[in-house]
């Protein structure tokens, strides 16, 4: 899964091309940050020759603008430590950025990190299941209900699926099947379609279940995924998931390049669901051109909140699952735990977090639509939910 927690940043996202330790100034920047907020970035003079060459003094101004006008005026801003972190608080809204000054005292570099709604956590749960056609959640404290919204309900969940195999993969090693040392062989068979990076690597490499594992959950790599699942019992995966049969991402993709395989398999019993996945091993990897890109009702991955909460319960403490914190600040937490998954109408996003004073969340939340989700408005509130459960400690 593409990292979907920044896809709300999209076109807000500023980076400048210098990026030297050396030029990070310890100011605090906050009045340049208000001034530029405020203003629409009127003042060219506040940023330095080397960013605006990257972004262009129009552009820029187009993008604060939006900002401004998105969520507000800035009421107050404040530093967050000491690494050019600062938090832009409006009347609905907090803004996380990063921000770096070069040794002239300019804007170098200035980038949207996060931005979450500041209402109540109550209000936040409510709103979740009003952002899509069909919704759950559910957030656990300590392992007990702290909100749920039909929590039991299973829903598509695109590649948090992934939870599932690595949990399989834990049963394995425990087993003896396996080890995170042992070796594995990429086979043709076993190439899949981004995201990630494996498909790209030469027929016969070798890899280890470890780095196979990280990165499936660090960058969501499909072809790692299949790899590991080609070394795991297929009855294992359905009897965590509770789904049968419990489908590659490589099949995935070539049903749903298929409109008549597709139809086929997501109305078959599952005899016939069986003989057609069976099938697909004769048939070559789609281009990615030829791939449904929306939701079909059948083609998916299935699951409940509560079953994605038990399962990444079951996971947190093995690395693979840490890499990528789902755009949460590593700094916050004492842990954090992480996989969603998402494609157009379908999005996920579970949560192990242990906070720093040993309070244990676990947040799994799911949306299903026939039409695009309004992934800014979903990621806005489920910010605001993280920060409430962040500034609880």
């Amino acid at each position: 899964m593409q990292r979907v927690l920044i896809a709300l940043l999209g076109t807000f996202l500023l980076l400048s091309p210098v990026q030297a330790a050396d030029d990070q100034a310890k100011s605090p920047g906050s009045e340049l940050l208000m001034e530029a907020w405020n203003t629409g970035a009127a003042d060219a003079s506040a940023f330095s020759t080397e960013f605006l060459r990257a972004v262009p003094h129009d552009k820029l101004k187009a993008i604060i603008e939006k900002l401004e006008k998105t969520y507000g005026k800035a009421e107050d801003i404040t530093e967050e430590g000491d690494e050019g972190r600062y938090r832009i608080s409006t009347s609905g809204y907090t803004i996380e950025v990063q921000l770096a000054l070069n040794t002239a005292g300019k804007i170098n570099s200035l980038q949207v990190k996060q931005i979450a709604s500041r209402a109540s956590l109550t209000d936040l749960l409510g709103d979740l299941p009003e952002l899509a056609d069909n919704a759950s959640y559910l957030l656990l404290k300590n392992g007990e209900p702290a909100g749920t919204y039909r929590e039991d309900r299973k829903l598509a969940i695109g590649s948090a699926f992934k939870l599932f195999v690595l949990e399989a993969l834990k049963d394995s090693i425990a087993a003896g099947k396996l080890d995170w040392n042992t070796v594995l062989t990429l086979e043709p068979g076993q190439v899949s379609l981004p995201s990630g990076i494996m498909q790209d690597w030469p027929e016969g490499q070798p890899v280890t279940v470890q780095t196979a594992a990280v990165l499936m959950m660090s960058q969501s790599d499909n072809t790692a995924t299949d790899l590991l699942m080609d070394h795991i019992p297929q009855e294992s995966l359905e009897k965590i998931s509770g789904q049968i049969p419990f489908l590659k991402s490589r099949q995935f993709f070539q049903l749903k390049a298929s409109t008549s395989l597709a139809g086929a398999y997501a109305t078959a019993p599952l005899d016939r669901k069986r003989e057609i996945l069976s099938g697909l091993a004769d048939l070559p990897l789609p281009d990615a051109i030829r791939v449904t890109p929306s939701y079909q009702e059948g083609i998916e991955w299935y699951a409940s909140a509560s079953s994605l909460c038990k399962s990444i319960d079951a996971v947190k403490d093995i690395p693979a699952v840490q890499v990528n914190p789902g755009n949460l600040n590593k700094k916050d937490w004492k842990s954090i735990a992480f996989k969603g998954g998402n494609e157009p109408g379908v999005l996920n996003l579970t949560y192990a977090l242990t906070a720093q004073d040993g309070t244990e969340w676990c947040f799994s939340s799911t949306w299903n639509s026939t039409s695009a989700l309004a992934q800014d408005k979903i990621l806005t509130a489920v910010n605001g939910i993280l920060q409430k459960l962040r500034d609880e400690q």
